[in-house]
């Protein structure tokens, strides 16, 4: 049978078409896994920004994905405002060059310049094209094909790794978010939800996390 992921709270209707709690039959364990092989790149192939934090969200995202465009702002507010959150990001790239693209130049900045993250993040959302996401962010590159090349590996490994754990959560939709308690993960205090989600719903599966501590 399978179990439900949900948040401890009632939500008003008017939300519910916004939102979808993500059912799944990932257990405790699975879960305990999935964080632990994320911790293995934290700061490394995977962006996480306050990685120090207890508690964090896990979002999953494409580039060509309008309803993950729509959450750019509400990622920025939270990452600016709640700097006791830790954020993981993992670009579930689709098979065509251009996303492919966009996930190795992702992890090319993150790898050599963290600070420029988020600007090439924010930049790519809004125009699709990586030269020029990666110019604006300001990211310090010469010969980007040749930065790139070094990142296909890494970009390949971590897309198994987000892949195996998108499916065991029956992930139908993007973008996702699984808000978990990074030192005690479990299935009664992670929370998974699907498309485009307020910050006011995202606080709240925090606080649920927090609960576990």
């Amino acid at each position: 049978m399978k179990r439900y992921v949900t948040i401890g709270l009632l939500l008003g209707t008017f939300l519910l078409p916004m939102f979808a709690l993500a059912e799944t039959s990932l257990s405790s364990q699975d879960i305990k896994r999935m964080v632990e092989a994320y911790e293995m790149y934290t700061g490394k192939l995977t962006p996480v920004l306050n990685a120090k934090s207890r508690v964090g969200v896990i979002a999953l995202y494409n580039y060509h994905c309008k309803s993950c465009a729509k959450m750019v702002t509400t990622i920025l507010n939270l990452v600016k405002k709640h700097p006791d959150i830790r954020f993981v990001f993992k670009n579930l790239s689709d098979k065509s060059d251009q996303s492919v693209l966009g996930a190795q130049a992702e992890l090319m900045v993150w790898s050599k310049c963290p600070k420029a993250f988020l600007k090439y993040f924010t930049e790519l959302f809004k125009s699709g094209n990586v030269p020029q996401a990666i110019e604006k962010s300001k990211y310090p590159f010469t010969d980007i094909q040749t930065e790139l090349n070094k990142f296909v590996i890494d970009n390949d490994v971590m897309s198994l790794v987000t892949a195996h754990y998108a499916n065991k959560l029956n992930i139908q939709k993007l973008p996702t978010f699984i808000v978990v308690n990074f030192i005690n993960p479990t299935t009664e205090n992670t929370t998974i939800l699907t498309g485009v989600v307020d910050e006011k719903t995202l606080l709240a599966a925090v606080e649920k996390a927090k609960g576990a501590e």
